[in-house]
């Protein structure tokens, strides 16, 4: 039996993991209605399509090549647009869908018609597959996804925000994306994914569900997208920036956001210096919530990485 689920994959040069991701998408014990592949490749374009097309001849597989290649957002958001099926589920390329993610998400959707999103926990993998458990619980501890906060969210834009709804592996409805969206730039900079969740939960009045049990995994490789491609990423200044500026009221009031902002500030300021945003760098150093960090080798550290860019700003042309 077919659901109506399109699963879409953006993928960039990476024919080796494209594989064991598209494999994973359509060896579910409910099928999807549509595998989708964005090709952003440059380099292994024709490795690409030799992957896809080993599958097309028994699965339905699409293929789309982008030419000139659009960028993470932009490969997204077409693949979104394209997408025929009622649900959409995003896969990165070295990412993997348990066995059960389309069955047990669907179910969200099923059982409550005010939900948009649905995901469940995660693995942490290594590139050959393996997992890494003690990252994993420590991973879906962070997030909240644990079994107390199983079920219908209060606050969609607290999952949103806190990332407990995760970069890929969920399942949301597909005449609301396309309403919202994947393709915020250029204020997402490297926080695509986040963005897009902070989008949809904003403006849309639905429900985000989550399911207590491991339905996707998410891999840890030099070669990913999103984790490795760019020297230095600006993911948690963006994410940091969007939520302290966009919503300074859930900051005041939510306690799970302040939290969430304490734990990304070490990365935020450190990103912020290396981009140059030293202002804002030098702010966050010292606010709440990095002030206790200040003195801690990490600390002394952002610092002096703060320094040389304020140094860098007095130097002559």
């Amino acid at each position: 039996m077919s659901s109506q689920v399109s699963v879409c994959i953006p993928t960039c040069d990476r024919p080796q993991y494209l594989r064991r991701a598209l494999e994973s998408a359509l060896n579910q014990s409910l099928a999807p209605h549509e595998v989708i592949i964005g090709d952003d490749s440059s380099v292994k374009v024709k490795k690409t399509k030799l992957v896809v097309e080993s599958y097309q001849k028994k699965y339905p597989v699409r293929y789309l090549r982008n030419d000139p290649p659009l960028g993470e957002s932009g490969n997204v958001d077409k693949l979104f647009r394209k997408s025929e099926g009622k649900y959409i589920v995003l896969l990165h390329d070295d990412d993997r869908l348990l066995e059960n993610h389309i069955e047990k998400l669907i179910s969200c959707f099923d059982n409550n018609s005010n939900t948009i999103a649905a995901f469940g926990r995660q693995h942490i993998i290594n590139p050959n597959g393996n997992i890494k458990w003690s990252a994993t619980k420590s991973l879906n501890n962070s997030y909240r996804r644990t079994s107390e906060h199983e079920g219908i969210q209060p606050s969609s834009l607290r999952s949103a925000i806190t990332q407990q709804f995760p970069g890929d592996g969920y399942m949301v409805r597909a005449d609301i994306v396309k309403k919202v969206g994947y393709n915020h730039q250029p204020k997402a900079g490297d926080a695509h994914d986040f963005t897009f969740g902070i989008q949809f939960a904003k403006q849309t009045e639905g429900k985000f569900c989550f399911v207590d049990d491991f339905t996707a995994q998410y891999c840890i490789s030099e070669e990913s997208q999103t984790r490795g491609e760019y020297s230095s990423p600006d993911n948690s200044y963006r994410s940091f920036k969007i939520v302290l500026e966009d919503f300074p009221d859930l900051v005041r009031e939510d306690e799970y956001i302040q939290k969430w902002l304490r734990q990304k500030a070490p990365a935020a300021v450190m990103e912020a210096a290396r981009h140059g945003h030293i202002e804002d760098g030098l702010h966050w150093f010292f606010g709440k919530y990095h002030r206790r960090r200040v003195l801690t080798m990490g600390g002394i550290r952002r610092l002096l990485v703060l320094l040389r860019g304020v140094a860098k700003s007095w130097l002559p042309l």
